[in-house]
């Protein structure tokens, strides 16, 4: 069953404070009609005025955030004064899904694989019995989720970790000869340690945005931007002593 957790930023003594405000099952379905019908009778039986809310910031699918018909549409029917912001670290996750196509097909290949492996039991098994036989350091792949910004991130830098063992798994494997030659190409390689170099930084961004009283966080993309101009014009010229895998 899928639940719906709000929480609440508020002023309080001259200081601000955040709050879990509350966690409610969705009986039927995920709908807009659902996820607004759950806030708003929560409002009504603690006597939350709409008036109150100033902002709403909200970080998942459609019915969320279509400004007609989603869960913000809704809102904006008893309430237009509040102000609707999509959170910034899904901002990103979408924009990385609009990247070049021979990076993005990578990026899928790498996807494919883990879910071959992870998404059959028997598989997952032989896999770790293989990591154990020759004694590797890493053993467990992570599933590839398309909602978890930070999963892509995770996965790559375990894919690239287990290169030499996916690459032993995959090459006697009949089912899956699509991916067979995939760890053999030195040239796929290289664009999926960039990438895990490049998501790993990203990652690194979006933690430092999350915490308590963290403020400063247009500074903090502000002084990202800067670094991509910096890493571009030293990629430029042949020059990575900023990242850590393609090397």
């Amino acid at each position: 069953m899928s639940h719906l957790m709000v929480f609440a930023r508020f002023c309080f003594n001259n200081e601000i404070h955040k709050e879990l405000l509350f966690c409610e099952p969705l009986k039927e379905r995920c709908t807009r009609e659902d996820i607004f019908a759950t806030v708003n009778d929560f409002f009504s039986k603690h006597n939350v005025l709409w008036k109150n809310c100033a902002s709403i910031t909200t970080d998942g699918a459609a019915a969320l955030t279509g400004i007609k018909k989603g869960f913000r549409g809704k809102v904006t029917e008893i309430a237009p004064h509040v102000k609707f912001i999509h959170c910034i670290i899904h901002r990103q996750a979408i924009a990385a899904k609009k990247m070049e196509p021979e990076v993005h097909k990578v990026l899928q290949d790498v996807i494919d694989v883990v879910n071959f492996i992870k998404a059959r039991p028997l598989n997952s098994r032989i896999f770790t019995i293989l990591c154990n036989e020759i004694r590797s350091d890493h053993e467990n792949l992570l599933y590839h989720t398309e909602v978890r910004w930070l999963s892509r991130g995770k996965v790559l830098h375990k894919v690239v970790k287990l290169k030499d063992e996916l690459c032993i798994f995959l090459l006697p494997n009949d089912k899956c000869s699509k991916f067979n030659d995939l760890f053999c190409d030195d040239k796929w390689l290289s664009v999926v340690c960039y990438l895990a170099d490049i998501f790993e930084k990203i990652n690194t961004l979006n933690l430092s945005l999350q915490g308590n009283g963290d403020v400063l966080t247009s500074e903090k993309v502000t002084a990202y931007r800067k670094k991509l101009v910096l890493w571009r014009a030293h990629f430029e010229n042949r020059c990575f002593g900023n990242v850590s895998i393609v090397m």
